[in-house]
């Protein structure tokens, strides 16, 4: 099984800026957030890259959009949002949207089955065919 790591290995952010010029160091974790949407095309021409576009949402402003995780499983690919977190600060409690772009080349005649995470255990599909 291929699968593609996404390497988070910081635990503390440096950050410039209080007035005085002094390093803060402000804590903070890593947490998959849910996929809301997805508007994928409707086919992949084969040998020609599309877009897909992800809608996510963030609990509260404390998180922000990190990266996302690209798992191969057999023929199909997991996606999961990565949000990082600020541990320290006061945080609005409304729930934030964002989007990402997956630029997807078709490299592959079978379709493509896209598994994006929304909680534990539960994933939108999306199957994608290929022409």
């Amino acid at each position: 099984m291929k699968r593609l790591f996404l390497i988070l290995f910081s635990v503390l952010i440096l950050s410039s800026c209080s007035p005085s010029g002094d390093n803060d160091i402000v804590a903070h974790h890593f947490e998959y957030i849910p996929v809301v949407s997805v508007d994928a095309p409707d086919e992949f021409i084969l040998g020609q890259t599309s877009q897909i576009r992800v809608t996510y949402a963030m609990p509260n402003s404390c998180y922000g959009f990190y990266n996302f995780d690209y798992i191969y499983q057999g023929e199909s690919r997991e996606v999961k949002t990565i949000a990082i977190v600020n541990d320290e600060a006061t945080c609005t409690q409304a729930t934030i949207e964002g989007e990402y772009i997956i630029n997807v080349e078709a490299l592959q005649q079978e379709v493509y089955t896209f598994k994006f995470w929304q909680a534990e255990g539960q994933y939108l599909t999306v199957i994608v065919p290929v022409i």
